[in-house]
């Protein structure tokens, strides 16, 4: 079967990535390494080429034809106001009828926009939504309101009031009125949904996607045994923690972890 992967941006390759891009590759290089010939990429303009074994191709964007200050209003736009690129849709479908592929698997693609999920079903094509975060469900992305609560009511009428969200909030009356029927119109469209943990796939369930669509699909790492024993020393105790130290990221439960592991 031909896979295509969308993702707005790789590692490496892109000014900004992060965790979410990073899953994308490991999945990409992983199917990659099955069968190279039916594995496709589409991401937006890359700082320099991507040389893969897969096939790659840039999509437009509408960011491509405005000046690079006015870009990150437009990105900011379609993550907050309306998610859909014009110019997106009409190279997608012209891409998808010219590669016709089996599945379109999409990761993070908040440039692309939802025009490609559009574009995939006019095609034919299955649909594969990888979540890696809660933006499809909450504007703020986090299912955390302004006083750091976690928040259960997803995105709605009361979105309009909640200081979790910082920027575009001119926009909070309006966005908070129509991002949902928006959302569900596209998320209709899935076929599976990929997440990478039991806590999201219950979130998505408790949202109202049906769970048979919902597959827990854990990250694929390859590590070199050599390397991680040489850098391994016994005498030390100490335990490192790599992330944002951001209230919305939870470092509070990871500290609390670390001390568990410590214990055992």
């Amino acid at each position: 079967m031909k896979v295509f992967h969308i993702t707005d941006h790789l590692p490496g390759y892109h000014r900004v990535w992060g965790g979410a891009e990073q899953v994308a590759y490991r999945f990409i290089k992983l199917e990659t390494e099955t069968d190279k010939d039916k594995v496709l990429v589409g991401t937006v303009e890359s700082n320099k080429k991507i040389d893969e074994k897969f096939k790659h191709i840039r999509i437009r964007v509408m960011e491509d034809f405005f000046p690079e200050r006015f870009q990150v209003y437009i990105t900011g736009i379609k993550n907050r106001i309306f998610p859909f690129d014009p110019i997106s849709f009409v190279h997608l479908l012209w891409i998808f009828r010219e590669e016709r592929p089996d599945i379109v698997h999409f990761h993070k693609f908040n440039k692309i926009s939802f025009s490609g999920i559009l574009a995939a079903k006019l095609t034919g094509a299955k649909v594969v939504l990888g979540m890696y975060d809660y933006w499809y469900l909450c504007p703020g992305g986090m299912l955390i309101d302004g006083n750091r609560n976690t928040c259960r009511r997803f995105h709605g009428l009361w979105c309009s009031n909640c200081t979790a969200v910082k920027d575009f909030r001119i926009f909070l009356p309006i966005t908070s009125i129509i991002r949902k029927p928006i959302f569900n119109f596209f998320l209709g469209m899935i076929d599976a949904y990929a997440v990478l943990s039991n806590f999201l796939e219950k979130m998505l369930v408790e949202y109202g996607i049906p769970k048979n669509k919902i597959f827990l699909v854990r990250q694929v790492f390859k590590l070199d045994k050599k390397i991680m024993g040489a850098r391994r020393n016994k005498k030390r105790k100490d335990l490192l923690f790599v992330g944002w130290l951001d209230p919305r990221k939870g470092p509070d439960m990871a500290i609390q972890t670390l001390f568990l592991v410590k214990k055992k």
